[in-house]
């Protein structure tokens, strides 16, 4: 294996660690005091800065155009930002675990979407990989000894809902850009 994808390998672990953990850590705030806005301010404070300074890091322009910059600028105040807040606002009605199983509903979702928009081909791999996707939530949906909030239920099945939405129209308007330098952006 090259360099580069050894490199690549480790990115994306260090990410699906950091999604991974992100209920948890939502929890933790909110128990040592902190409420919602204050979280997704921590959040995107650090994660900005960190972003932009592995993008210099690593050569990459941060000038954008105009055009793109504003996508992106709308695509993370309006996208982004509506999906964390439906998402750290379910974590205060409902488990960590079941917020987080909820959310991660979204790749079985934006695989129905990229077949239903004609970006992807329906075969018997992927309508078994959502089946199996939606099979196991439905499962944990009915097997916990005590109901879960609906309202939190609802508020992380919208915010699955609504990053679908946002992936599948970010793929379309950032087509070309550098996915960090838009992640930093």
């Amino acid at each position: 294996m090259s360099q580069g994808r050894r490199v690549g390998v480790v990115l994306c672990l260090v990410s699906a660690a950091g999604f991974g953990s992100l209920a948890v850590f939502g929890k933790q705030a909110y128990a040592g005091g902190l409420g919602v806005v204050e979280v997704l301010a921590l959040r995107f404070g650090i994660a900005g800065p960190l972003l932009v300074a592995l993008a210099a890091a690593s050569g990459r322009a941060l000038r954008l155009p105009r055009p793109v910059a504003l996508r992106l600028l709308g695509l993370g105040a309006v996208g982004y930002a509506v999906q964390s807040t439906l998402f750290f606002t379910a974590l205060t009605r409902i488990s960590a675990s079941l917020a987080g199983l909820l959310l991660y509903l979204y790749p079985a979702l934006v695989t129905v979407g990229a077949v239903a928009l004609g970006r992807h081909r329906l075969d018997r791999a992927t309508v078994l990989g959502v089946v199996l996707a939606l099979a196991g939530v439905v499962l944990v949906l009915g097997l916990p000894a005590e109901r879960p909030d609906p309202l939190g239920v609802a508020l992380a099945l919208a915010a699955a809902c609504w990053y679908t939405v946002y992936i599948l129209v970010a793929e379309y308007l950032l087509r070309g850009v550098d996915p960090l330098v838009a992640s930093a952006h």
